[in-house]
């Protein structure tokens, strides 16, 4: 995304146009999504790290870093008395707006 441009017109002086001023401001946007597999004994298995991101964003922090393989997520779950693995995707939503002079 190009850079925002503000463009100022001298006062006073007909027909003469000041430089164009670049603000340098930027805006990013962006969504990731980890994905953690955990055993039915609650144990993290494996973590995608954020499995996509679009627009002009960097990866923002995800839950790999909280969770690792060999962490415990949560107890242990049973459906109906039987042990159960589950996978958790978390989603992370960002807008960053940065306009520094």
């Amino acid at each position: 995304m190009p850079p925002l441009l503000l463009f100022a017109i001298g006062l006073g002086q007909t027909g003469v146009v000041s430089p164009t001023i670049e603000l340098r401001g930027r805006i990013r946007e962006g969504l990731a999504a980890s994905e953690l597999t955990v055993g039915a004994d609650g144990i993290v298995e494996k973590c995608d790290p954020a499995s996509f991101t679009y627009n002009n964003v960097l990866r923002p922090p995800d839950l790999c870093a909280a969770y690792p393989a060999g962490a415990r997520y949560s107890a242990p779950t049973t459906f109906k008395g039987k042990p159960q693995r589950r996978k958790i995707r978390i989603r992370i939503s960002t807008y960053e707006e940065n306009i520094s002079g």
